[in-house]
């Protein structure tokens, strides 16, 4: 999904989408693309819309990346589900990527998770640890129950990796944007099967000035983790 406009990376992606932002001599997606060849992916298909051409322009058509490379344009922003509408041929399973991830993530053993449970719909999952700066009352009503001092909440986020199963594809809404998390409601209000599957390979937000700028800090020492092939 290669398709938005990378608002909170401006003035940067002005001139680049966001996946095609610099991570030492090559964009954020070619490092990525690399970590699913590596994962067992054989086809690649690009949903792009804003600045569509620099991809094609980078990509063509797969060869500097091992693996064919097709491309969608949605006409109007789909959302983070909503193009794969416009994807012929989904009678396998398959997965369905954010193009601007930073991960260490194994994905040949993300993808036999996913087939091994049978599920119509997997999301790769993290536990993410954070220590609050202030202190965190419980309450019932007006009266104090109890009192933390700067504790640590525990969040499992979802890192924009799914995999899914193409049954899954029949409570994709027929027509407007849909997001992942609209899909995988309907899915779950629909009594169908959805797995998380938890790691804890690196995986980097990219989503600020600050975020990209860290990265680019630290990248001579991520990228023997981060670059290609597990």
């Amino acid at each position: 999904m290669a398709g938005g406009e990378g608002v909170r990376l401006r003035p940067y992606t002005r001139i680049l989408p966001k996946p095609m932002l610099p991570l030492g001599h090559r964009p954020i997606l070619a490092w990525l693309l690399d970590r699913l060849v590596a994962g067992g992916v054989t086809e690649v298909t690009l949903a792009v819309r804003y600045l569509g051409y620099v991809f094609r322009s980078y990509f063509g058509d797969g060869e500097r990346v091992g693996v064919p490379v097709r491309y969608v344009e949605e006409a109007q922003p789909m959302g983070t589900a909503g193009a794969l509408r416009l994807i012929p041929g989904l009678d396998e399973p398959f997965l369905v990527v954010n193009a601007d991830i930073v991960t260490g993530l194994d994905f040949g053993d993300f993808i036999a998770f996913h087939r091994s449970r049978g599920g119509w719909l997997t999301v790769a999952t993290q536990l993410r640890r954070e220590r609050l700066n202030l202190g965190v009352l419980e309450v019932e009503g007006e009266r104090v129950v109890a009192y933390h001092e700067k504790p640590e909440r525990v969040e499992r986020l979802g890192l924009g990796i799914y995999a899914v199963d193409p049954r899954a594809l029949a409570c994709l809404p027929d027509t407007g944007p849909v997001d992942m998390p609209e899909w995988i409601a309907r899915l779950l209000a629909e009594g169908r099967p959805v797995f998380q599957y938890e790691t804890d390979a690196p995986w980097f937000d990219l989503g600020s000035p600050e975020q990209y700028a860290a990265v680019l800090d630290r990248w001579p020492q991520l990228e023997e983790r981060l670059g290609g092939r597990p």
